[in-house]
């Protein structure tokens, strides 16, 4: 059975922009809890081991894939990285993960991360399945993400 990843935090955009709420005030999640699982899978994967002074090993790092070729084997390393760093920053535990790579261009792969998440009255998955897709191109810094949370 899929977890429940419910959770309620300030809103921000896959830039990570802060999204006001309809009173001015910062926004939050709590008109959808699962949009915080979507945030921070995104936070995670657009992240440097590092960025994060108080958590040093948040993140996925993969700026380390800068130069490297587009082959099958780098893909998997990100996908493998992608996944790890998922499951060891406890965002998502590993029975619920799946990453899938596929190469989109010459210098540059699609990720989609799924995760199996119960919907509950807090949040709006009407399946018990959520997906975060993105672009990362191995000529740039920084991730490409193809839906906003």
């Amino acid at each position: 059975m899929a977890s429940v990843y419910d959770k309620i935090d300030a809103k921000f955009s896959f830039n990570g922009d802060f999204i006001p709420g309809r009173d001015g005030d910062i926004g939050d999640t709590s008109s959808d809890q699962i949009q915080s699982l979507i945030q921070e899978i995104q936070s995670v994967v657009n992240s440097s081991l590092g960025d994060w002074l108080e958590h040093p090993s948040y993140g996925a790092g993969l700026d380390d894939f800068i130069g490297e070729a587009n082959t099958k084997d780098t893909s998997e390393q990100i996908k493998i990285r992608i996944f790890d760093s998922l499951v060891a920053n406890n965002v998502v535990k590993k029975e619920d993960l799946s990453v899938v790579t596929i190469p989109v261009g010459p210098n540059s792969i699609m990720a989609i991360v799924r995760v199996r998440a119960q919907s509950t009255p807090n949040n709006s998955l009407e399946q018990a399945l959520i997906a975060v897709s993105m672009v990362f191109d191995y000529n740039e810094k920084g991730v490409l993400f193809l839906e906003e949370a």
